[in-house]
């Protein structure tokens, strides 16, 4: 069943800040007070993220995004490929992961591939790789 960590509910824990919670919670309409503590408002967004598969995929989204927002060791590589080796790599990416999103995979200290995504902008072709440890 859909959770989230502990530890981002905890008071002193600003992975998600409380402004961004409050924001997503009037977002989505999830009836909590926007002045309840961290705990209720998260413990509000699961029980949201459990109505249907949906909310779920909402919130897990929501989640990563907030999370890459406050992710501080960012790596940027540029590598020339051509259209089939890209393809290949999307086609089979080595996930590690059991979960695709942040939440929801038991991690060690070493580095595991959770999810893959592609954009296509104008400017070409971006593939965005999360790790996790």
């Amino acid at each position: 069943m859909f959770d989230i960590p502990r530890t981002y509910k905890l008071d002193h824990s600003d992975y998600i800040t409380l402004p961004t919670i409050q924001r997503f919670v009037r977002a989505n309409d999830i009836g909590v007070s926007l002045s309840s503590s961290r705990e209720a408002l998260l413990n509000a967004i699961v029980q949201y993220g459990q109505a249907s598969p949906s909310n779920e995929e909402t919130v897990q989204c929501w989640i990563d995004e907030t999370l890459q927002e406050g992710i501080k060791e960012i790596h940027l590589y540029y590598a020339p490929a051509d259209s089939d080796c890209i393809q290949s790599f999307l086609d089979h990416p080595p996930v590690t992961g059991a979960c695709r999103h942040f939440c929801g995979n038991h991690y060690t200290g070493n580095l595991s591939l959770v999810n893959v995504v592609l954009h296509e902008k104008a400017e070409g072709r971006k593939i965005e790789l999360y790790f996790c440890r």
